[in-house]
C-alpha cells in the first residue's frame, strides 16, 4: 500500500509546516496575507473555510464550521494512527514531494523522516514544476499496487483511507 499525499505545505513564521493550497490565506479564510507572515497559533485563529465556496460565491457553507488550518504533524499523526497502524497487513510509505520550496519545508520534512524512516520518502524537485508533475514524481517513487492521492483541502480526510483500503482489498478490486 502506498499513500501519496498531494498536499501543499507551507511554513509559518515560527517554522511549523501547515497544509493549505495557497501561499496566501486570503482566498478561503478570513485572514489576509502570506502564510509565512503568521505564526502557527495566529493561523489557528483563522476560519479556513470562511470564503470557501463551491457555487461561485453564491453561498459560503463552511463558515459555520470554524475550520482550522492543520499542521503537517497533525495530519501525519492522524494518517499513522487511523490508517497505517490500523492496517498492519499492508506495507505503507508516505511520499512527500518538495516542489522547489524556498522556506524551511525540506529540513522540517527531513526531521519527520528521521522520526519515521521506515515510512517516509522525500523527493526534492529543483523548482516548482506544478501540481501534476509533483504528483507524477510521487507515483514514480511508489512501489506498491495501491496508490492513494489526497489533496491539500482535505475534502477527503485521511481517516477515509482505511475504509477505501478495506473496500478495495475485500472486494478484490486490486486486479
Amino acid at each position: 500500500m502506498e499513500d501519496i499525499l498531494e498536499m501543499d505545505i507551507h511554513s509559518t513564521s515560527d517554522s511549523v509546516l501547515i497544509l493549505l493550497h495557497d501561499h496566501k490565506v486570503n482566498r478561503t479564510s478570513n485572514g489576509f496575507g502570506y502564510v509565512w507572515n503568521y505564526s502557527f497559533e495566529e493561523l489557528r485563529h483563522l476560519n479556513a473555510g470562511y470564503f470557501w465556496t463551491n457555487d461561485d460565491s453564491l453561498t459560503f457553507p463552511f463558515r459555520k464550521f470554524e475550520i482550522k488550518i492543520p499542521s503537517l504533524d497533525e495530519i501525519f499523526e492522524s494518517l499513522k494512527k487511523n490508517v497505517i497502524d490500523r492496517n498492519p497487513q499492508y506495507s505503507a510509505e508516505v511520499i512527500f514531494i518538495d516542489d522547489g520550496s524556498t522556506d524551511q519545508s525540506f529540513q522540517i520534512l527531513m526531521n519527520l523522516y528521521e522520526t519515521y524512516p521506515e515510512l517516509i520518502i522525500i523527493v526534492k524537485l529543483t523548482r516548482n514544476f506544478g501540481t501534476y508533475p509533483a504528483i507524477i514524481a510521487g507515483y514514480e517513487k511508489a512501489t506498491g499496487k495501491c496508490v492513494i492521492n489526497l489533496s491539500a483541502d482535505l475534502q477527503d480526510p485521511p481517516e477515509l483511507i482505511h475504509d477505501m483500503l478495506d473496500y478495495h482489498f475485500t472486494k478484490k478490486y486490486n486486479n
